[in-house]
């Protein structure tokens, strides 16, 4: 039996092409070129799909269908990024589709979906031949093997259907033919992607969804507890709190010149050797604390709740703008902790130290020393200087960042 493989996306080609798969038959006819079309929003993204790129398609053609070549275009909209409604993100990615001639498309937004109040991982429609992804959904780590595998799912969801009888014979076509892959996780012919140890904890549910017609299948996660937090660590993670670390420079220069100041003063290394550990970890967290809050309200990243279309989702943002710049003063304070440590080491010997505590001086007096200084340098220092650069802090941020894409697709459809 010859193998048929249009270029398009159908529904009644799909047993012909089940058929072929199973029995595994040689064909004479010409191989067919499909083209998925990745749509990623700017920022991690469009990192993560320019980097797999260029592997998907052998991993097509393994997982999916060896019968036909596979190429794999990416190109960035903004609009993936600036919509948290499925249908309207289903409906741009259709229209990508459609404007490059792809065979499919899927999109990769990293914005949270809900749908009546249910975290939406990701949608495919074989009628469209296109799917979305919403990156927080799938946590933080490891997000690159996540993204990939779960674009091959979608694909062989778009490509062969989403019924069970599709996808009990896709089943036992992945365990005569991938059962030794070891890269691919993926066991199970309806699992987004492969499972791993906190998966457990927030699992995904597969559904397809009989009254919508443009959405075969449908990923949400169950756990609302477990899957929050998952959102809420995919979503800081999306901010890339890594990027807004340049921009604490100015406030380490002050914070280390503030700190270095007192370690002039027998004061504090008197206190570093009577505090208790507990009080010098209370110090930290409420320097650390202070010094992200000042960051929100300097440069007014908190989102008002009250006006906003959806409070929730504004909510939402808040947190993870907090959690984000935490993430990055945790970073800020790792650094300077660093060089007060490297300071005390070189300029306050053994001896002097021990005569101005009356104690015993050893290596643990150091850490104490240069973590007192350090959130005194956080308090007095970084609490009363500017970040060197507000463009980073307001585009690392979500709530602005999700605002600044809003205003970007309102004022492209005032245009058209």
């Amino acid at each position: 039996m010859d193998s048929i493989h249009p270029s398009r996306p159908s529904a009644d080609r799909q047993d012909t092409h089940l058929e072929t798969e199973l029995e595994e038959q040689d064909t004479d006819n010409p191989q067919a070129d499909i083209t998925l079309g990745l749509v990623p929003s700017p920022d991690l993204p469009e990192s993560i799909a320019n980097k797999l790129a260029a592997s998907l398609p052998d991993y097509l053609s393994r997982y999916v269908d060896d019968q036909v070549t596979w190429e794999v275009k990416t190109v960035t909209d903004p609009l993936t990024g600036a919509t948290a409604d499925s249908d309207e993100l289903l409906e741009e990615t259709s229209r990508s589709r459609e404007r490059f001639g792809w065979d499919y498309a899927i999109s990769i937004t990293d914005l949270p979906i809900f749908l009546d109040k249910r975290l939406i991982v990701a949608e495919a429609s074989q009628n469209r031949g296109s799917a979305w992804l919403s990156q927080p959904a799938l946590g933080a780590a490891p997000i690159l093997h996540r993204v990939e595998e779960s674009i091959l799912q979608l694909t062989n969801e778009m490509y062969y259907g989403s019924s069970n009888e599709a996808r009990e014979k896709q089943q036992e076509k992945f365990r005569r033919k991938h059962k030794d892959n070891k890269k691919l996780k993926i066991k199970n012919a309806k699992d987004l992607y492969g499972k791993r140890l906190f998966e457990r904890l927030s699992p995904i549910r597969r559904t397809t969804p009989d009254a919508d017609y443009d959405v075969d299948v449908r990923y949400t996660v169950e756990s609302k507890i477990y899957g929050g937090w998952r959102m809420l660590t995919g979503m800081v993670r999306a901010n890339r709190p890594y990027t807004i670390f340049p921009a604490f420079k100015q406030v380490i220069a002050a914070a280390f010149t503030s700190g270095a100041y007192g370690l002039i003063f027998p004061t504090l290394w008197q206190l570093s050797n009577a505090l208790e550990v507990f009080r010098l970890v209370l110090l930290m967290l409420t320097s650390i604390t202070l010094l992200s809050v000042w960051i929100v309200v300097v440069h007014g990243l908190w989102e008002n709740t009250v006006d906003a279309k959806s409070p929730y989702i504004a909510r939402l943002y808040n947190v993870a703008t907090v959690f984000t710049l935490m993430v990055a003063v945790i970073m800020y304070y790792v650094a300077l902790f660093l060089l007060f440590f490297l300071a005390v080491v070189i300029f306050v010997p053994a001896d002097i130290l021990e005569s101005q505590i009356n104690d015993e001086v050893d290596f643990s007096n150091y850490i104490t020393l240069a973590w007192l200084a350090c959130s005194v340098g956080t308090f007095v220092g970084a609490l009363g200087a500017a970040l060197e650069s507000e463009d980073t802090v307001l585009n690392t941020t979500y709530g602005y960042r999700q605002r600044r894409r809003y205003e970007e697709s309102r004022d492209d459809d005032n245009n058209e």
